[in-house]
């Protein structure tokens, strides 16, 4: 398959402490399908960890296992 046939998405997202430790967002590309997601901190901090909650083809929720300041990138691909 070529690169062609992909829509890859990434955002830098920022999370406040007062986001609490659920955050929708909204994904820019045109995804036919619901998009394979992942999340990583720019600062590792052993007592948070991140998590997809649910994906549409145009949200994402991301899930905290507790209060964080910082943030978070976000990386989305699928099939057109």
């Amino acid at each position: 398959m070529p690169y062609t046939d992909f829509v890859i998405e990434t955002q830098t997202i920022d999370w406040a402490l007062s986001d609490g430790v659920e955050k929708s967002v909204s994904l820019s590309s045109d995804h036919k399908r619901p998009p394979i997601v992942s999340v990583s901190m720019t600062v590792v901090d052993a007592s948070v960890n991140f998590f997809i909650e649910s994906v549409t083809i145009t949200t994402a929720t991301i899930g905290c296992s507790s209060l964080f300041n910082g943030v978070v990138h976000l990386q989305a691909i699928s099939v057109r």
